[in-house]
């Protein structure tokens, strides 16, 4: 071999032998992908600045990236392996990929003749909605319990979880939000308000001991109209679980349920 021939071949060698350990490097490291676009479940409009999140299974590795303006995203330089794939963003409650029946999804494997590339993750948007507690006088019932039931799917047989409550403001008004879509029950439980509570009378103070002046059992004989209460009512104003009426939310819809408390001796 001539001295140039020999010096490119040396050359050549010098280079190649690093790249080809960066690349086995590289290889052992991971040289895979996970890439998509996220879109709104609604209308197939990319989902911007979202947060998307891979964890390895086993919850031994995780990385988040945010979606660009097109909605898409991308994860390079992963190992073989199945990865749970999650997003979020204002409006859109944490969901998985192709998440189903409340808790499950569909995880993505990487590896060799694997292609996790160009995948449409679609977000379902949050649901909302709100509503007023009213009495029969249709007056704010102001401090109302409000519980939500929602009703999905858990190891194929459906079942009712109490998923929320919350309390009525000064007008009575309530309201839920990030809701995933499916079917809600409302509860709600209150006392009117001119009620006194049996064990409790009207206090004052005497030679600095208190000193109990009067009963609530004693009012409410003196006046039957106290001796009065709300039973658990449940949309849409009726007493028994039975004839509750389910509100069922699709993604991203704003509802509206209202509820008036009837009092009873």
């Amino acid at each position: 071999m001539k001295m140039p021939q020999r010096l490119a071949f040396a050359l050549f060698c010098a280079l190649a032998l690093p790249l080809a350990a960066e690349q086995r490097s590289s290889a052992a490291a991971g040289g895979f992908q996970i890439s998509g676009v996220a879109i709104n479940a609604t209308n197939n409009l990319p989902v911007a600045q979202a947060h998307v999140t891979i964890t390895l299974s086993g919850g031994s590795f995780s990385r988040t990236v945010m979606t660009g303006e097109d909605g898409r995203f991308a994860f390079d330089h992963l190992r073989a392996g199945k990865y749970a794939l999650t997003a979020e963003r204002h409006r859109f409650a944490p969901q998985a990929y192709e998440q189903h029946e409340g808790r499950f999804s569909t995880a993505i494997a990487v590896g060799p003749e694997l292609d996790a590339s160009n995948l449409t993750f679609r977000l379902a948007p949050d649901a909302a909605f709100s509503g007023r507690v009213t009495d029969d006088g249709n007056e704010p019932v102001r401090n109302a319990r409000v519980m939500l039931v929602h009703e999905l799917m858990v190891e194929g047989r459906m079942s009712k979880r109490i998923v929320g409550n919350t309390s009525t403001d000064d007008q009575g008004h309530y309201h839920f939000g990030h809701l995933k879509p499916g079917a809600y029950y409302i509860a709600v439980s209150a006392r009117p308000w001119y009620t006194l509570h049996p064990l409790m009378g009207r206090m004052g103070f005497r030679g600095g001991g208190v000193v109990s002046f009067g009963g609530g059992s004693g009012d409410a004989q003196a006046n039957p109209a106290l001796d009065a209460a709300y039973p658990l009512t449940f949309y849409p104003d009726v007493t028994d679980a039975a004839s509750a009426s389910a509100i069922t939310l699709q993604a991203g819809d704003r509802a509206s349920a209202d509820i008036m408390l009837r009092a009873v001796p």
